[in-house]
C-alpha cells in the first residue's frame, strides 16, 4: 500500500522501518526475505501482540520505530509497518515550506503541552527545552501545519518534501 501526506491518518502509530519493501503475505503470515514480520493468525488487535504469541521462531528483527507522522517525513526509509500490521510504501509528494518562527508559550497541561507561535498553536507531549526558542514549522500554502523541529536561532526558511 502507497501512503502519501494526504493518506496518513491510516497509519496507527508507532510505525517501524523496514530495510526494503518485499514482503509477501502468505496463509496470514506476512515474510520479509523469508523471514516473519507479522503472524496474523494469532489473536491480538498489535503488530506486538501477535509477535509475542507466535510459536515460529524465525523471526526478522523490528528495532527502529518513529512515533508520528514527521518522523516519517524525516526518516531516509520509505518502507514501514505500522501497528497494526499494515505495510506500507511512504512516497513524498509535495514540497512544503519550513519556517522558523519565535515560541510565544509554553502552557503546561497535565499530560502534554501547548506550544503557541504566531497564529497556530500545536500540543506536544513535552516542553521544549528552554534554550529553544524558534519552532520550525511546515507550512502548507500560508498555514501552519505541522511542528518539525526546534532551534535556539532562526534559521533560514527553507522546504522540505513531504
Amino acid at each position: 500500500m502507497v501512503i502519501t501526506y494526504k493518506t496518513q491518518e491510516k497509519i496507527k502509530y508507532p510505525a517501524y522501518i523496514l530495510p526494503y519493501n518485499t514482503w509477501v503475505e502468505k496463509d496470514g503470515i506476512v515474510l520479509l526475505s523469508g523471514r516473519i514480520l507479522d503472524d496474523r493468525n494469532q489473536p491480538g488487535n498489535t503488530l506486538g501482540a501477535r509477535r509475542v504469541q507466535t510459536p515460529l521462531k524465525n523471526l526478522h528483527p523490528i528495532r527502529r520505530m518513529v512515533f508520528d507522522w514527521v518522523g516519517i517525513i524525516k526518516s531516509e526509509h520509505r518502507y514501514f509497518i505500522d501497528s497494526n500490521g499494515m505495510c506500507f510504501t511512504y512516497l513524498k509528494t509535495m514540497f512544503a515550506t519550513l519556517k522558523y518562527v519565535p515560541i510565544k508559550e509554553v502552557i503546561k497541561k497535565e499530560k502534554n503541552c501547548i506550544l503557541k507561535i504566531a497564529k497556530a498553536q500545536f500540543i506536544v507531549p513535552r516542553p521544549p527545552y528552554y534554550l529553544l526558542k524558534y519552532a520550525g514549522v511546515l507550512y502548507h500554502g500560508d498555514y501552519p501545519w505541522a511542528l518539525y523541529s526546534y532551534s535556539e536561532f532562526q534559521l533560514k526558511t527553507g522546504r522540505r518534501k513531504v
